[in-house]
């Protein structure tokens, strides 16, 4: 009777160690999706942005003009703010899209915000470079601003040899996890 007892208490241990595993590996796996989820998700975003956007507007940080300013990028948007319903306006005798503001991505902190800054005259079919920077996204208390996602190891955008193409390079960490997602955008040009 002791041995099937012993038997039985090491049979349970067993049982015991490969419950506390699996639970362990379930808490990591649902992290990582987590973690992977809010990277997919903000680097489709910016995509879809970048898309719309025309490459005179595109504008990367920190540059000769602003080196102090954080990594991100400044782009014009046919959107219009989102206080409201946004909508994506076009010019009814042109068909040019309406440039109403510039968004900004930009990391400080470890932490990737992004921000709406309005243009100059609220609409024009005339795309420029924003005259602000990602350090003026950041510090003005009128932007429009949102936490995207924190733990960021690095958030790099570049133009590519063809300006009309920028690659963005985005990677995160959460514990022990990373992740890094490179992708290059098309814009028109």
């Amino acid at each position: 009777m002791l041995v099937y007892c012993a038997l039985f208490l090491s049979m349970l241990g067993g049982v015991y160690g490969v419950f506390v595993a699996g639970q362990r590996y379930f808490v990591q796996a649902q992290d990582r999706n987590a973690l992977q989820g809010s990277v997919e998700t903000t680097v489709a975003r910016l995509c879809t942005e970048l898309r719309e956007s025309t490459s005179v507007s595109v504008t990367v940080f920190p540059n000769p003009g602003a080196p102090n300013a954080p990594n991100g990028i400044i782009f014009a948007s046919p959107r219009t703010m989102s206080t409201g319903t946004p909508r994506y306006d076009r010019d009814t005798a042109t068909g040019q899209p309406v440039w109403h503001k510039y968004i900004a991505y930009y990391v400080t902190g470890g932490i990737l915000y992004r921000a709406e800054l309005a243009t100059a005259d609220n609409g024009t079919t005339t795309a420029v470079p924003c005259t602000q920077t990602t350090a003026d996204a950041r510090d003005r208390s009128d932007v429009l601003r949102r936490r995207l996602g924190g733990d960021v190891d690095s958030f790099v955008a570049s133009l590519g040899s063809a300006s009309s193409i920028v690659r963005i390079h985005y990677g995160a960490r959460k514990q022990r996890d990373s992740l890094i997602v490179a992708t290059e955008v098309s814009l028109r040009n």
